[in-house]
């Protein structure tokens, strides 16, 4: 195989893998997160990509950066501000259980936390704080089932501030997520609650369409090849 042969199948799969590369949205950043505050749906642009946050029911949106934990490394690459803990909901039963700002599950009443997206994603991680002993952490996506987390079932990477990155296995991509706490399982407070810190999500791929390219120009290129070689020949 010639050099240049090799040069562009190396190229190919560099822009392949570009093309699919994962983007983290960081949910802990103050300089972008903070404005959510008070508000019922916030939307911004995080890493190039449009996020719009929503809350269903009671509450409305808040930075929850009472907590900030510093800098959080990433057990696949990458970190967290940690500025704060995340997005979460305030004021579910102000009357009973104060002025809360995470997502939480308390007194029958359940808070639920949207994540809406201009184009579907493939969700590869979640990232949460405050998850602690007892505490779950429901999400699901617009075409799912509901899944959970817990002490049990993700890694936590730091037991002391209840962090946890959660891997999701979602191969379909979605527009949308939402989040809510389990009403049956009360953590270290009172209460299941926790507050949504990031996600690691990658663009849904067209493989089919990018093999053909691939395909098509190998194809051209190695004819190409043979033309020069049978030129060599002949001048030889």
């Amino acid at each position: 195989m010639k050099i240049w042969y090799k040069n562009i199948v190396v190229s190919l799969l560099i822009t392949t893998s570009f093309i699919c590369s994962a983007t983290i949205i960081d949910f802990t950043d103050e300089a972008v997160w903070r404005y959510v505050d008070g508000n019922e749906t916030y939307s911004a642009n995080y890493n190039g990509i449009d996020v719009t946050l929503g809350t269903v029911g009671s509450g409305n949106l808040t930075f929850n950066g009472y907590e900030g934990t510093g800098i959080l490394p990433l057990t696949n690459g990458g970190f967290l501000q940690g500025d704060g803990d995340g997005i979460g909901i305030s004021s579910i039963g102000v009357s009973s259980i104060g002025n809360y700002d995470e997502i939480n599950s308390r007194d029958g009443v359940s808070e639920t936390l949207t994540v809406d997206f201009m184009q579907p994603f493939i969700i590869e991680e979640i990232f949460v704080l405050d998850l602690f002993s007892n505490e779950v952490a429901v999400y699901s996506t617009e075409s799912s089932s509901n899944y959970s987390a817990n002490n049990d079932n993700s890694n936590a990477s730091s037991s002391r501030w209840g962090f946890h990155e959660i891997i999701t296995f979602d191969t379909q991509g979605t527009y949308q997520l939402s989040f809510t706490a389990a009403a049956t399982r009360f953590g270290d407070d009172g209460d299941s609650d926790y507050a949504l810190a990031g996600m690691r999500i990658a663009e849904v791929s067209e493989p089919s369409l990018i093999a053909l390219v691939i395909v098509s120009v190998l194809i051209l290129f190695a004819k190409k090849g043979q033309r020069y070689d049978t030129m060599s020949e002949r001048l030889n």
